[in-house]
C-alpha cells in the first residue's frame, strides 16, 4: 500500500511545480487503482498548512480549494485511513533516538512510523526520509 508524502500532495496540487502534471498523473492512477492507498491526517493537516500558505505561494491555494483536495482523495473508495496507535507510538520513539532527529525530522518521524506500523511504502521526494531506512520503504513516484 502506498503513502503519498505532503510534497507529492503539494507537487500534484499547485501548478507551478515542475513536472506538476506528471504528479497528478500518478497521484489519479493511483486512486483509480483496485488496490488500497493510505493517507494519514498528519500528512493531510501539513498539506492544507503549506498549500495555504502566503509566505510559499502567490496567490495561496484557498482554504477550500485544499479541503477540496483533500476531500477529493478521502472519498475513493480505495483510500484507508491510517491511525496512530501504541505500536506506532514505539516505532516513532525509536526513530527519534537517533542521531540528529530534532525539530522538522521529527514530523519525517512521525510519517515513517505509520508507514513502517501499516506497512506502506511511503511515496516522497524527500530525501531527509533516506534516514530511516532500511526499515522504511521509499518510492520515488516519478523515478520508480
Amino acid at each position: 500500500m502506498i503513502l503519498p508524502d505532503v510534497n507529492l500532495l503539494l507537487y500534484a496540487h499547485r501548478e507551478e511545480f515542475p513536472r506538476h502534471d506528471e504528479y497528478r498523473i500518478w497521484l489519479e492512477d493511483m486512486m483509480a487503482r483496485v488496490e488500497p492507498f493510505a493517507l494519514a491526517g498528519v500528512i493531510l493537516s501539513g498539506f492544507v498548512r503549506i498549500a495555504t500558505n502566503p509566505r510559499l505561494f502567490d496567490p495561496p491555494s484557498t482554504m477550500k480549494q485544499a479541503l477540496e483536495f483533500v476531500a477529493i482523495l478521502r472519498s475513493q473508495p480505495n483510500c484507508v485511513w491510517l491511525t496512530a496507535d501504541r505500536t506506532h507510538w514505539a516505532v516513532f520513539e525509536a526513530l527519534c533516538g537517533e542521531p540528529g532527529i530534532k525539530a522538522g525530522l521529527v514530523t519525517d518521524a512521525y510519517v515513517a512510523a505509520l508507514a513502517i506500523r501499516h506497512g506502506c511504502d511511503l511515496a516522497t521526494e524527500d530525501g531527509d526520509f533516506k534516514r530511516f531506512l532500511p526499515r522504511l520503504s521509499i518510492r520515488r513516484p516519478l523515478s520508480d
